[in-house]
């Protein structure tokens, strides 16, 4: 039977973790089937083992595709799970697609059901998003209050999501129409983060549903890229990705795109000219390439002799640098 869902499970050194979340998949209560696809990234924890273990038990609904690391692709010199994430959808079966982190978990067996009720109820929508939970490594949960999006169930245009600071939207969150990845954007394959910029793509191909229901949990842990991010690696990578989707994207959309790189970019020249030891060589290459007229401003910027004020947290931190260090070497 064709399934009507495809539940993507993306994995990789979640030997802790990916049972809650393959089990919160198979707790699902549907009146429809659904598929579970999990792309295991050849771990070296036993997640694989685990991921075959589930798929040895449960061979009428989970398909299992195991990875190599030959096939990751480099972004920016960075491995990435670009290809399993990709090849996920690829494979899916299914009118639409879940996607589900292998270190987070769905919290409600019915969360499924509510969101494909809600999708076949407003054709118009392309992607239904809800609310979620937060979970740090021991367990409790929280709701961050950045994460409210409405109080009640809504409809949004996509320029709504354009209009805001970040991606607003936990991946565990979404379901779309498989419709609209039928070609996958060769983009797709060059962002730094996929889920963001999917979510800027199917935005584009229709509207927006919400349900303000807390139905999964987005875990917090040192594995996870953004847990304990080394400055300025995810400013830089936010560069990047506003880099390539500002070439991607057109209209209203790509405006607001190069806005967001704008702010980015001055995020960056404003901690290069305050912090020592952080080579700024390659933002200085990339804006001389002056791809959009606020580029020049900003190598401008970063080329200025510090101020009065700069100079001062340029003390400040090179202080707290050292303090670190000498913090370190005593408790060795």
């Amino acid at each position: 039977m064709t399934p009507l869902v495809s539940v993507c499970i993306q994995t990789y050194q979640h030997a802790s973790f990916i049972r809650q979340c393959i089990d919160s998949a198979l707790s699902q209560k549907c009146d429809f089937p659904f598929e579970i696809i999990i792309g295991e990234d050849h771990s070296t924890d036993g997640t694989r083992a685990i991921c075959q273990e589930y798929a040895h038990r449960h061979p009428e609904i989970i398909r299992l595709f195991l990875r190599s690391h030959h096939d990751r692709i480099f972004i920016n010199g960075q491995q990435t799970g670009r290809f399993n994430f990709i090849e996920n959808m690829k494979a899916a079966r299914g009118k639409y697609i879940a996607l589900l982190d292998g270190d987070d978990f769905w919290c409600d067996t019915r969360k499924l059901e509510k969101q494909v009720n809600f999708m076949e109820a407003h054709e118009e929508c392309s992607v239904c998003f809800h609310d979620g939970y937060r979970c740090d490594s021991e367990g409790k949960t929280w709701v961050k209050k950045e994460d409210r999006v409405a109080d009640e169930v809504s409809v949004f245009d996509s320029s709504w999501l354009y209009s805001q600071g970040g991606n607003p939207f936990l991946t565990s969150t979404c379901i779309f129409r498989r419709e609209t990845i039928s070609e996958i954007p060769k983009w797709f394959y060059e962002v730094p983060f996929l889920d963001y910029a999917l979510h800027m793509h199917n935005a584009g191909k229709g509207k927006i549903g919400f349900i303000p229901e807390k139905l999964s949990v987005y875990r917090i842990h040192s594995g996870g890229m953004w847990s304990s991010p080394a400055a300025p690696a995810n400013r830089i990578r936010l560069w990047h990705f506003y880099t390539v989707l500002a070439k991607a994207l057109a209209g209203e959309a790509g405006a607001s795109i190069q806005k967001k790189r704008y702010q980015t970019g001055e995020n960056l020249v404003r901690f290069y000219r305050t912090h020592r030891g952080f080579d700024p060589g390659w933002l200085k290459e990339d804006l001389k390439k002056n791809l959009y007229a606020h580029d020049s401003k900003l190598l401008q910027r970063l080329n200025q002799p510090p101020g009065p004020w700069e100079r001062i947290l340029l003390l400040k931190n090179e202080v707290k640098k050292r303090l670190k260090k000498i913090m370190k070497a005593g408790r060795g």
